[in-house]
Protein backbone atom coordinates (compact mmCIF):
# COMPACT_ATOMS: atom_id res chain seq x y z
CA UNK A 1 0.00 0.00 0.00
CA UNK A 2 1.10 3.43 -0.99
CA UNK A 3 1.63 5.95 1.61
CA UNK A 4 1.03 9.68 0.57
CA UNK A 5 1.66 13.10 2.94
CA UNK A 6 -0.84 15.96 2.17
CA UNK A 7 0.29 19.04 3.75
CA UNK A 8 -2.26 21.86 3.45
CA UNK A 9 -1.51 25.15 4.05
CA UNK A 10 -4.33 26.89 6.83
CA UNK A 11 -4.07 30.20 5.25
CA UNK A 12 -7.73 30.72 4.05
CA UNK A 13 -9.70 28.21 2.30
CA UNK A 14 -8.06 27.75 -1.30
CA UNK A 15 -5.67 25.33 -0.17
CA UNK A 16 -8.36 22.93 1.30
CA UNK A 17 -10.49 23.63 -1.47
CA UNK A 18 -7.67 22.16 -4.26
CA UNK A 19 -6.32 19.77 -2.85
CA UNK A 20 -9.66 17.92 -1.79
CA UNK A 21 -10.53 18.00 -5.68
CA UNK A 22 -6.64 16.44 -6.08
CA UNK A 23 -7.51 13.80 -3.55
CA UNK A 24 -11.07 13.38 -5.07
CA UNK A 25 -8.66 12.47 -8.43
CA UNK A 26 -6.27 10.04 -6.50
CA UNK A 27 -8.74 7.86 -5.29
CA UNK A 28 -10.34 7.79 -8.69
CA UNK A 29 -7.37 7.11 -10.55
CA UNK A 30 -5.16 4.94 -8.63
CA UNK A 31 -7.44 3.20 -6.34
CA UNK A 32 -8.51 3.53 -2.51
CA UNK A 33 -5.69 1.30 -2.22
CA UNK A 34 -3.55 4.26 -0.97
CA UNK A 35 -2.86 5.42 3.18
CA UNK A 36 -3.55 8.99 2.81
CA UNK A 37 -2.07 10.92 5.91
CA UNK A 38 -3.43 15.02 5.76
CA UNK A 39 -1.87 17.64 7.77
CA UNK A 40 -2.64 21.52 8.82
CA UNK A 41 -3.85 23.47 11.35
CA UNK A 42 -6.98 25.35 12.89
CA UNK A 43 -10.17 25.38 10.80
CA UNK A 44 -9.05 23.56 7.84
CA UNK A 45 -7.87 20.70 10.67
CA UNK A 46 -11.70 21.42 11.79
CA UNK A 47 -13.09 21.08 8.19
CA UNK A 48 -10.39 17.58 7.86
CA UNK A 49 -11.85 15.49 10.65
CA UNK A 50 -15.42 16.69 9.79
CA UNK A 51 -14.40 15.58 5.73
CA UNK A 52 -13.11 11.94 7.21
CA UNK A 53 -14.87 11.18 10.41
CA UNK A 54 -13.46 7.49 9.96
CA UNK A 55 -9.95 8.62 9.05
CA UNK A 56 -9.39 10.55 12.43
CA UNK A 57 -6.05 8.67 13.04
CA UNK A 58 -4.25 9.90 9.70
CA UNK A 59 -5.82 13.62 10.43
CA UNK A 60 -2.67 15.39 12.43
CA UNK A 61 -2.25 18.83 13.30
CA UNK A 62 0.53 20.97 12.43
CA UNK A 63 1.32 24.49 13.56
CA UNK A 64 2.44 25.63 10.12
CA UNK A 65 3.38 29.66 10.53
CA UNK A 66 0.73 31.55 9.13
CA UNK A 67 0.43 35.89 8.44
CA UNK A 68 -0.31 38.01 11.19
CA UNK A 69 -4.19 38.92 10.09
CA UNK A 70 -5.13 42.53 9.80
CA UNK A 71 -8.67 44.40 9.65
CA UNK A 72 -8.52 43.61 5.55
CA UNK A 73 -6.22 40.75 4.91
CA UNK A 74 -2.92 40.46 6.47
CA UNK A 75 -1.38 43.10 8.82
CA UNK A 76 2.11 43.37 6.68
CA UNK A 77 3.73 45.65 10.25
CA UNK A 78 2.50 42.43 12.36
CA UNK A 79 3.52 39.65 10.38
CA UNK A 80 7.21 41.84 9.74
CA UNK A 81 7.25 42.03 13.39
CA UNK A 82 6.51 38.85 14.50
CA UNK A 83 9.54 37.50 12.39
CA UNK A 84 11.43 38.11 15.86
CA UNK A 85 8.73 39.05 18.70
CA UNK A 86 5.98 37.51 19.74
CA UNK A 87 2.69 38.80 18.86
CA UNK A 88 -0.59 38.56 20.28
CA UNK A 89 -0.96 34.52 20.72
CA UNK A 90 1.56 34.06 17.95
CA UNK A 91 5.43 33.21 19.05
CA UNK A 92 8.03 34.58 17.49
CA UNK A 93 8.32 33.18 13.57
CA UNK A 94 11.91 31.48 14.62
CA UNK A 95 10.51 30.25 16.79
CA UNK A 96 7.15 28.88 14.99
CA UNK A 97 9.06 27.47 12.16
CA UNK A 98 12.00 25.74 14.30
CA UNK A 99 9.19 23.92 16.30
CA UNK A 100 6.86 22.94 13.12
CA UNK A 101 9.68 21.70 11.08
CA UNK A 102 10.69 19.49 14.25
CA UNK A 103 6.77 18.15 13.88
CA UNK A 104 7.04 17.68 10.33
CA UNK A 105 10.30 15.56 10.58
CA UNK A 106 8.69 13.60 13.39
CA UNK A 107 5.96 12.46 11.20
CA UNK A 108 8.16 11.59 8.25
CA UNK A 109 10.40 9.55 10.18
CA UNK A 110 7.64 7.55 11.20
CA UNK A 111 5.03 7.08 8.26
CA UNK A 112 7.79 6.95 5.79
CA UNK A 113 5.95 8.49 2.34
CA UNK A 114 6.23 6.97 -0.58
CA UNK A 115 4.59 10.82 -2.26
CA UNK A 116 4.44 14.12 -0.54
CA UNK A 117 1.72 16.70 -2.06
CA UNK A 118 2.19 20.25 -0.66
CA UNK A 119 -0.48 23.03 -1.32
CA UNK A 120 1.50 25.73 0.14
CA UNK A 121 3.84 23.97 2.85
CA UNK A 122 7.35 24.46 1.89
CA UNK A 123 8.84 23.15 5.16
CA UNK A 124 7.58 19.91 4.16
CA UNK A 125 8.72 20.70 -0.08
CA UNK A 126 12.45 20.93 1.79
CA UNK A 127 11.90 17.95 3.74
CA UNK A 128 11.13 15.66 1.20
CA UNK A 129 13.77 16.98 -1.02
CA UNK A 130 16.40 16.72 1.69
CA UNK A 131 15.21 12.75 1.65
CA UNK A 132 14.95 11.93 -1.98
CA UNK A 133 11.06 11.55 -1.44
CA UNK A 134 8.67 12.48 -4.63
CA UNK A 135 6.93 15.57 -4.01
CA UNK A 136 4.45 17.53 -5.96
CA UNK A 137 4.00 21.54 -5.02
CA UNK A 138 0.27 22.99 -5.90
CA UNK A 139 0.74 26.95 -6.59
CA UNK A 140 -0.42 29.60 -8.86
CA UNK A 141 2.50 31.52 -7.74
CA UNK A 142 5.75 31.77 -8.45
CA UNK A 143 7.61 35.50 -8.00
CA UNK A 144 4.18 37.62 -8.55
CA UNK A 145 4.89 41.22 -10.14
CA UNK A 146 5.17 43.56 -7.42
CA UNK A 147 4.22 47.40 -7.29
CA UNK A 148 7.27 49.20 -6.91
CA UNK A 149 5.56 50.32 -3.46
CA UNK A 150 5.50 46.78 -2.36
CA UNK A 151 9.08 46.07 -3.71
CA UNK A 152 10.44 45.10 0.07
CA UNK A 153 9.54 42.18 -0.64
CA UNK A 154 11.10 40.48 -3.13
CA UNK A 155 14.20 39.36 -1.28
CA UNK A 156 10.81 36.97 0.82
CA UNK A 157 9.59 36.03 -2.45
CA UNK A 158 12.53 34.89 -3.81
CA UNK A 159 13.45 33.07 -0.83
CA UNK A 160 9.77 31.23 -1.11
CA UNK A 161 10.44 30.95 -5.12
CA UNK A 162 13.78 28.67 -4.17
CA UNK A 163 12.00 26.62 -2.01
CA UNK A 164 8.81 26.14 -4.23
CA UNK A 165 11.62 25.11 -7.15
CA UNK A 166 13.02 21.83 -4.80
CA UNK A 167 9.38 20.08 -5.42
CA UNK A 168 10.06 17.32 -7.89
CA UNK A 169 7.18 18.69 -9.80
CA UNK A 170 5.23 21.73 -9.85
CA UNK A 171 1.24 21.74 -10.29
CA UNK A 172 -0.49 25.15 -11.35
CA UNK A 173 -3.56 25.60 -10.59
CA UNK A 174 -4.31 27.84 -13.78
CA UNK A 175 -4.64 27.28 -16.97
CA UNK A 176 -2.14 27.25 -19.72
CA UNK A 177 -0.65 29.87 -21.57
CA UNK A 178 -2.33 31.93 -23.24
CA UNK A 179 -5.09 31.39 -21.38
CA UNK A 180 -3.96 31.84 -17.75
CA UNK A 181 -6.15 33.55 -15.37
CA UNK A 182 -2.57 34.43 -12.81
CA UNK A 183 -0.28 35.39 -15.66
CA UNK A 184 1.10 38.50 -13.67
CA UNK A 185 1.99 35.93 -10.51
CA UNK A 186 3.60 33.33 -12.51
CA UNK A 187 7.24 33.95 -13.64
CA UNK A 188 9.14 30.79 -14.16
CA UNK A 189 12.79 30.52 -15.03
CA UNK A 190 13.79 28.62 -17.52
CA UNK A 191 15.74 26.53 -15.55
CA UNK A 192 12.45 25.12 -14.06
CA UNK A 193 10.16 25.04 -16.45
CA UNK A 194 10.68 21.44 -17.19
CA UNK A 195 9.06 20.76 -13.89
CA UNK A 196 6.49 22.75 -14.69
CA UNK A 197 2.52 21.48 -15.41
CA UNK A 198 -0.70 23.15 -15.63
CA UNK A 199 -3.45 21.52 -14.68
CA UNK A 200 -6.53 23.62 -14.68
CA UNK A 201 -8.70 25.17 -11.80
CA UNK A 202 -9.48 22.11 -9.52
CA UNK A 203 -12.72 22.75 -10.55
CA UNK A 204 -16.25 20.64 -9.87
CA UNK A 205 -17.16 18.91 -13.59
CA UNK A 206 -19.53 17.31 -11.74
CA UNK A 207 -22.93 17.60 -14.28
CA UNK A 208 -25.96 18.88 -12.33
CA UNK A 209 -28.92 17.79 -14.31
CA UNK A 210 -32.34 19.77 -13.72
CA UNK A 211 -35.71 20.07 -15.66
CA UNK A 212 -36.63 23.18 -14.22
CA UNK A 213 -34.55 26.31 -13.85
CA UNK A 214 -33.84 26.84 -10.51
CA UNK A 215 -34.36 30.81 -9.03
CA UNK A 216 -30.71 31.86 -9.66
CA UNK A 217 -30.76 30.58 -13.08
CA UNK A 218 -33.88 32.97 -13.86
CA UNK A 219 -32.53 35.46 -12.42
CA UNK A 220 -30.24 35.46 -14.71
CA UNK A 221 -31.52 33.48 -17.71
CA UNK A 222 -30.45 35.38 -21.06
CA UNK A 223 -29.20 38.79 -19.57
CA UNK A 224 -25.75 40.06 -18.71
CA UNK A 225 -24.10 39.82 -15.50
CA UNK A 226 -21.47 40.45 -13.46
CA UNK A 227 -19.60 37.70 -11.51
CA UNK A 228 -17.68 38.97 -8.22
CA UNK A 229 -15.91 36.65 -6.30
CA UNK A 230 -14.87 37.10 -2.43
CA UNK A 231 -12.51 34.34 -0.97
CA UNK A 232 -9.45 33.91 1.49
CA UNK A 233 -9.96 34.34 5.63
CA UNK A 234 -12.10 36.14 7.19
CA UNK A 235 -10.31 39.62 7.50
CA UNK A 236 -9.35 38.77 3.62
CA UNK A 237 -13.08 38.01 2.78
CA UNK A 238 -14.64 40.68 4.44
CA UNK A 239 -12.09 43.51 3.35
CA UNK A 240 -12.92 42.44 -0.45
CA UNK A 241 -16.90 42.85 0.67
CA UNK A 242 -16.11 46.74 2.02
CA UNK A 243 -14.09 47.69 -1.23
CA UNK A 244 -16.91 45.86 -3.57
CA UNK A 245 -19.47 47.82 -2.12
CA UNK A 246 -17.64 50.95 -2.66
CA UNK A 247 -17.29 49.98 -5.89
CA UNK A 248 -21.66 48.78 -6.41
CA UNK A 249 -22.75 52.26 -5.21
CA UNK A 250 -20.78 54.05 -8.08
CA UNK A 251 -23.42 55.48 -10.66
CA UNK A 252 -22.51 52.82 -13.18
CA UNK A 253 -22.88 49.98 -10.98
CA UNK A 254 -26.68 50.92 -10.40
CA UNK A 255 -27.94 48.68 -13.00
CA UNK A 256 -25.46 46.03 -13.09
CA UNK A 257 -26.87 42.24 -12.22
CA UNK A 258 -24.35 40.52 -10.28
CA UNK A 259 -23.47 37.55 -8.25
CA UNK A 260 -21.54 37.31 -5.76
CA UNK A 261 -19.55 34.18 -4.60
CA UNK A 262 -18.91 35.18 -0.51
CA UNK A 263 -17.06 31.39 0.02
CA UNK A 264 -18.57 31.10 4.12
CA UNK A 265 -20.40 28.01 5.05
CA UNK A 266 -23.02 30.58 6.29
CA UNK A 267 -26.56 29.87 4.08
CA UNK A 268 -28.42 32.79 6.14
CA UNK A 269 -25.82 34.69 3.18
CA UNK A 270 -27.32 33.24 0.10
CA UNK A 271 -30.35 35.45 -1.23
CA UNK A 272 -31.42 38.14 -3.71
CA UNK A 273 -30.98 41.60 -2.58
CA UNK A 274 -33.35 44.45 -5.35
CA UNK A 275 -32.14 47.90 -5.85
CA UNK A 276 -34.40 48.94 -3.11
CA UNK A 277 -31.37 46.97 -0.62
CA UNK A 278 -34.58 45.21 0.65
CA UNK A 279 -33.91 40.83 0.56
CA UNK A 280 -36.53 39.29 -1.99
CA UNK A 281 -35.69 35.45 -2.48
CA UNK A 282 -33.40 33.64 -0.34
CA UNK A 283 -32.19 30.49 -1.60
Amino acid sequence: MKKIGQFIYPWGNGHYTRMMRLDEALLKHLGEDLDVHYFSKGEVYKKLLDRFPDKQNNIHEVLMPTPIDGKVGPSVTLSLLNILFPVADNHSLVNQVKNYMKKEREFYNKEKFDLVINDGDMGSNVLAKNRGIPSLFVTNQYMPNLWKSRSYLKPGLYFISKQIAKATKILVADSAPPYTICEYNLNFPDTIKDKVTYVGHFSNKKLVNSESLTDLERLVDGIDFGYWMRTGNKPTNDGTGERYEEVFHETEMKDERRIISHAKNDKSIDNVVGKDGKKNIQF
